[in-house]
């Protein structure tokens, strides 16, 4: 039972309880991102492969949108762990209630300058003073800004100015908007047309599907050492798809508190009588919010779902070393895509037999040798063949 758990001093509790009760190394499903146990899924393999892309021309407006908790953090975590810090100077900003000027401070101050300097011209020149430094060095700069939909239209409109700046031909700065479905809708304003025709890549993030989450919700426990408990029962995470809609977030929440449930009553497998109990419990607490609180839907997994989901027991695990559930549905390939105004076209390139990681490495390592063109770096990333298990 819970109480009889002793807890160490420092330590997260229920984190204790979980690894002593169902024999795992951490909690397999943190409200907060984790980009090293990231869940492949093709929604958000894709997302990477065209952040990756236009990191490889360098210039213009990347934009991935999506609902919350389906994953747009977790990229922004996952390109900080893999992008080489000594060639491009990273600069994220969480703050994005701002006005054009606000913006420019935020990112004087990421570049590590004063940004207490009197009038916003002095700022735009100490800004560009840096850039330029940077690209004498053989660096440049991109700026992640998280929750953008949420900036003023001066702001994006500054944005759109700061894609200007270049220096022999060369643009210094890099822009990666990440928000919620309603900036797409204000990019597509025929007010931001300018700003739009600066978006070189986008991609929009959408909840997983039913057999995503069972591969989700397995792909998290097997990270932690899962060994087979806790184990759902036929009909659980059905429950699990159809109360959450798919988006991880509210995934992780459910699978938490079905975890907590098994603690109480002291069983590790986690039956539909359980998932009935929590869902109800997690509805009085309004904690449940897909499909618009209309719970009704929620409760007829069969209006969701075409057929339940299996159980997940220990007979899930593999048996071998390859693992499917476990592999990265890489896209086959990059599509097409157009410069904007200055009319350079990207060639389609073959990604099939290049795992994300490798293809960031090749386009990095291609960008720092110079490449002229999009095409001959591409080229270069389509030549690293994953290895051999």
């Amino acid at each position: 039972m819970l109480s009889a758990h002793r807890w160490s001093a420092g330590a997260r509790s229920e984190d204790r309880v979980i690894e002593h009760f169902y024999g795992l190394r951490a909690d397999p499903f943190p409200l907060s991102p984790d980009h090293s146990e990231s869940f492949p899924h093709d929604h958000f393999v894709k997302a990477r492969d065209y952040i990756d892309y236009a990191l490889l021309r360098g210039d213009g407006i990347v934009m991935i949108t999506g609902k919350p908790g389906t994953g747009k953090t977790t990229l922004v975590k996952d390109l900080e762990s893999r992008i080489d810090r000594t060639k491009v100077k990273v600069i994220v900003l969480v703050t994005t209630q701002l006005e054009a000027e606000d913006l420019l401070r935020m990112l004087a101050y990421g570049l590590g300058l004063n940004a207490t300097m009197p009038g916003k011209a002095l700022v735009l020149h100490e800004i560009m003073r840096c850039l330029e430094g940077l690209h004498g060095v053989g660096q440049r700069a991109l700026l992640v800004i998280d929750e953008a939909q949420d900036l003023a239209t001066s702001a994006l409109e500054e944005l759109r100015l700061l894609t200007n700046l270049e220096r022999a031909g060369r643009p210094l700065l890099q822009i990666m908007l990440l928000g919620q479905q309603q900036l797409r809708e204000r990019i597509r304003q025929p007010e931001m047309e300018q700003v739009q025709q600066r978006v070189i890549a986008a991609w929009n993030l959408e909840p997983l599907s039913p057999s995503e989450t069972m591969r989700y919700v397995s792909h998290r426990l097997r990270g932690v050492g899962w060994t087979g408990r806790p184990s759902f029962a036929p009909g659980v995470l059905g429950v699990v798809y159809s109360y959450s809609g798919g988006t991880p977030r509210l995934i992780n929440l459910i699978c938490s508190r079905l975890l907590l449930r098994g603690i109480v009553t002291g069983r590790p497998e986690i039956s539909f009588q359980d998932a009935d109990l929590v869902m109800a419990e997690l509805r009085d607490e309004a904690l449940t919010l897909p499909h618009g609180g209309d719970t009704a839907l929620a409760r007829d997994p069969g209006q969701v779902l075409t057929e339940p989901l299996p159980a997940l027991t220990a007979s899930s695990l593999p048996r071998s070393g390859s693992d499917p559930q476990h592999e990265s549905a890489v896209p086959a390939s990059v599509p097409t895509i157009d410069g904007g105004a200055d009319g350079v076209v990207a060639a389609e390139t073959d990604f099939s037999t290049v795992t994300p990681s490798l293809a960031f490495a090749a386009l990095a390592d291609a960008f720092s040798a110079g490449a002229a063109d999009p095409d001959s770096a591409a080229a270069a990333a389509a030549s690293a063949r994953v290895a051999d298990a």
